[in-house]
C-alpha cells in the first residue's frame, strides 16, 4: 500500500477511536506504523480532527429547540425548495468549518515537523513494532555508530552518564534525525532527538524551549550546528533537571573548564561540580557566577 492510498483510508478514521477495531483501517494503520512520515501526517490529522470535533461539540444545544422548530413548521410556510436549504446548510457548514480551522492553523507554533515525527515514531520502539538500529547501555558507543553512519550524532555530556537502551534513525520530511533512548535514575525514558539544523530550526534558541505537546514534555534548543530535543513522559521538573544539568555540562568542555552555577560561591560551584560529574576539585580551577 502506497502512503497516498494509506492517507486516503485514514482521513475517515474517527478521532474518538471508535475505528481501532475495523479491519477496514488494518492495512493503513500497519503503513503508518512502519512509516515515520506517515505517522506524523497521521498524528497531526487526528490532533485536527479532534480539534474539530471538541469544537463542534462546544456549540450548546438550545433545550426548547424540537418544540421551537415544530411549532414554526406549524404556523409559517416553507419560502425556500429543499435545494436552497440545502445550499444554505452547507454555507453555514463551511463558515464554521473555516473560523474553527482557522483558529487550528494560527496557532501558536509548538514543535517543528522533525519533532512531531520523532514523538510519532518514539511509541513504536517501546511497543516493538520498530527496533533500533543499534542497543547498547553506553550512549558514547551509540554516538560512535551514528558518526559511522554518517548520522547527526552530536550528544550532550551530561547525557552520557545515563543509561542508555539504544538508537535510531528516521527521515522526516528528508531530513535525517538520530534518536537515542535513556532511562533516567527514577526509571522514566527520556530520548534524545537530533539533527543537523537547518533554516527551519532557525526559531529555536541557544536556552531551551519547554513546549508539552499530546502528553509529551519537550525542551528543544540549537548548539553548534544541530538543533535538539528532549522528550519524556516524566514530570516537568524532572525534564527541568535534566535539563538544568545540560545548562551546567555546557560550561565543562576543555581541560582546564570554567564552570558555572546560578547563586552559588566558587567552593560550593567546585562541590556541586564534584558531585555531578565525579571530578577532583581542582580539575575545575576556574569557577563564576551566571544567571539561569
Amino acid at each position: 500500500m502506497k502512503n497516498d492510498e494509506a492517507k486516503f483510508i485514514l482521513s475517515a478514521y474517527r478521532p474518538g477511536g471508535d475505528d481501532a477495531g475495523d479491519s477496514r483501517f488494518a492495512e493503513a494503520i500497519g503503513q503508518a506504523e512502519r512509516d515515520p512520515e506517515l505517522a506524523g501526517w497521521f498524528a497531526e490529522a487526528r490532533r485536527f480532527d479532534g480539534a474539530m470535533s471538541e469544537a463542534l461539540s462546544s456549540i450548546p444545544i438550545p433545550t426548547d429547540l424540537r418544540a421551537n422548530i415544530l411549532a414554526g413548521g406549524k404556523i409559517s410556510r416553507p419560502r425556500w425548495g429543499p435545494a436552497r436549504r440545502t445550499i444554505f446548510a452547507l454555507a453555514a457548514g463551511i463558515v464554521l468549518l473555516a473560523a474553527v480551522a482557522g483558529v487550528w492553523f494560527n496557532r501558536t507554533p509548538g514543535l517543528e515537523r522533525w519533532q512531531r515525527d520523532a514523538l510519532a515514531f518514539i511509541p513504536q520502539l517501546g511497543s516493538g513494532a520498530a527496533r533500533f538500529d543499534m542497543e547498547n547501555k553506553d550512549a558514547v558507543v551509540l554516538q560512535r555508530w551514528l558518526e559511522a553512519q554518517n548520522a547527526p550524532a552530536a550528544l550532550p555530556e551530561t547525557l552520557r552518564t545515563l543509561s542508555s537502551l539504544g538508537c535510531k534513525t528516521i527521515s522526516s520530511a528528508g531530513r535525517s534525525v538520530s534518536i537515542i533512548c535513556f532511562k533516567m535514575e527514577t526509571g522514566e525514558l527520556l530520548h534524545l532527538a537530533v539533527t543537523e539544523q537547518g533554516s527551519s530550526s532557525s526559531a529555536l534558541a541557544t536556552s531551551p524551549r519547554f513546549v508539552e505537546e499530546d502528553g509529551w514534555r519537550t525542551a528543544s534548543w540549537n548548539a553548534s550546528g544541530h538543533a535538539y530535543m528532549l522528550a519524556t513522559k516524566a514530570s516537568a521538573p524532572e525534564l527541568r533537571a535534566v535539563v538544568s544539568g545540560l545548562k551546567i555540562a555546557a560550561h565543562v568542555r576543555s581541560s582546564a573548564p570554567v564552570f558555572a552555577i546560578s547563586g552559588f560561591g566558587a567552593d560550593h560551584g567546585r562541590d556541586r561540580a564534584e558531585q555531578l560529574y565525579g571530578r577532583e576539585k581542582a580539575d575545575f580551577p576556574s569557577l563564576t557566577q551566571w544567571s539561569a
